[in-house]
């Protein structure tokens, strides 16, 4: 089970608690080691939507799926081996979490769906559950991509990597990892989307004049 800076249990009261930075939430997660696995990713998924060539069957599920899978093996086979920090967990052919340090990550695609798919979504990752991924473990980290949805596919990319934790429906902290600012600091990342505004009520008036042309019914 990942240690913490403050022990924290699952049903602890996070109300009080900060998070600047990863590491504050733990210190394994280091700038540089969270920017080198999103980049990774990243790349992977970029280089497939820059060649993209729908006359040539390209269509943007394919490029996803293609650039999902560039990218894990990418982690699995080039950054881990190469570094110490990172482990790549394989869970049958496709599905896989790694560790940063003591810190198990899951990796997926910023959700940028109305409200209430995203909540269909977040209870499906929920209900998802791997086998070697550590059961004791309160918090559910997660290395979201968030890319753009132009109409040319040749023009999506993959425009920030967000590390985002959970403790079940409850978002505890969330970071963008990648890219990195020229200070180095992870800034916090802004809404996707502006909030509901609230509209006034609507008041209908019935016209029940049949002397006017085009009025009544």
């Amino acid at each position: 089970m990942m240690r913490l800076h403050t022990p924290l249990r699952a049903g602890d009261d996070m109300s009080d608690k900060k998070f600047t930075t990863p590491t504050d939430f733990h210190p394994d997660l280091l700038p540089e080691r969270l920017s080198a696995v999103a980049e990774t990713l990243a790349n992977a998924k970029n280089e497939l939507f820059a060649a993209a060539d729908p006359s040539e069957g390209d269509g943007g599920w394919g490029v996803g799926c293609h650039g999902a899978d560039r990218g894990r093996i990418r982690l699995r086979d080039r950054l881990a081996p190469s570094v110490d920090y990172l482990t790549f967990r394989a869970e049958g052919s496709l599905a896989y979490w790694i560790s940063i340090g003591e810190v198990p990550i899951r990796i997926s695609r910023l959700d940028t769906e109305p409200p209430t798919l995203c909540e269909r979504q977040r209870t499906a990752v929920q209900q998802l559950t791997f086998e070697g991924f550590p059961s004791s473990t309160p918090f559910d980290l997660r290395l979201q991509l968030d890319q753009t949805t132009t109409k040319v596919l040749k023009d999506r990319r993959v425009v920030r990597a967000i590390l985002c934790v959970m403790e079940g429906d409850n978002e505890i902290a969330s970071w963008q990892v990648w890219p990195r600012t020229e200070s180095g600091v992870m800034p916090l990342p802004t809404p996707l989307r502006p909030a509901p505004v609230a509209l006034p009520a609507a008041t209908f008036t019935i016209n029940d004049d049949k002397e006017h042309e085009g009025t009544g019914d």
